[in-house]
């Protein structure tokens, strides 16, 4: 539904912007847009990528969070192998911790995976909430039936289409999340989606679970990268502008030679920034 960049506060700081792409703007969009802004605005914590600031009203609808510096989880382990079991342990720890804050808000998260698990210097951090919801709220943009999520971290009564859903729905995908952390795969794989739809909602289907792939050479510790922030993108002339700053009151979005998959794990595509 949208695409992050690197950007720019009015400041200097390096921010992480969402824009919804201009194809699927229109008044649905627009109201999960301005819901996921309220649902920020929310919560807080040291494991959540905080919101800086949103107009969910702009021709072209956008939300800026803090800039987390470091891969996602799932680049990590393609990158670097699984996770020991001790790193594990201690990611375990300080997701559930994420998550209790999220639930004492009174919120679900509904979309936890790897590739929303942020391994920043400074730990790791859950982002995008565009599929959170108020657990005890009785009104829903979802159609009836109308499953939402990833299948792949997905628990049987999300994946059944099920309501209310309780808290129990982000426990379940922190526990795949954590299995993937462990052994590089999820609980369940298939080669086509409804296929894995079955296989989460069969009460009967066991979890494809070989064990833990162990490579040690390319799991180097610690868990989360060190490298050391170098600063934003330089404005160079070589840099493409994407939007004025007047556009995302102040926030610009920009990309650079410099700007790769490598620094900012949120953006789309591979090497250069595209304009949307």
């Amino acid at each position: 539904m949208g695409q992050v960049y690197l950007g720019e506060s009015p400041g200097g700081e390096p921010v992480a912007v969402k824009v919804i792409k201009p194809s699927v703007v229109d008044s649905e969009t627009r109201t999960r847009f301005a819901q996921e802004v309220e649902i920020l605005k929310t919560i807080w914590g040291a494991r959540i990528a905080a919101l800086l600031d949103a107009d969910p009203d702009a021709e072209r609808p956008w939300l800026a969070t803090e800039y987390v510096e470091g891969l996602d989880l799932s680049r990590h382990v393609a990158a670097h192998g699984p996770l020991p079991a001790l790193l594990t342990a201690a990611l375990g720890a300080t997701l559930a911790e994420a998550l209790a804050g999220v639930h004492r808000q009174g919120l679900l998260h509904r979309d936890l995976k790897p590739a929303n698990v942020l391994l920043g210097p400074n730990g790791p951090k859950v982002i995008d909430f565009g599929l959170a919801v108020f657990a005890e709220s009785s009104v829903s943009l979802t159609a009836p039936h109308m499953v939402v999520g990833t299948p792949s971290c997905m628990p049987p009564e999300q994946a059944n289409g099920e309501k209310p859903l309780t808290p129990a729905v982000d426990v379940y995908a922190l526990g795949a999340v954590l299995l993937f952390a462990a052994s590089g795969h999820a609980p369940y794989r298939a080669d086509h989606i409804h296929l894995l739809f079955h296989q989460v909602a069969d009460p009967g289907a066991r979890p494809t679970c070989p064990g833990p792939r162990t490579n040690s050479s390319r799991c180097s510790p610690p868990c989360w990268p060190t490298a050391r922030r170098t600063g934003p993108p330089t404005t160079t002339s070589a840099a493409l502008w994407v939007s004025s700053p007047a556009s995302t009151s102040g926030y610009r979005r920009h990309c650079s030679p410099e700007h790769t998959r490598s620094r900012c794990c949120r953006c789309p595509g591979t090497g250069r920034l595209r304009a949307p």
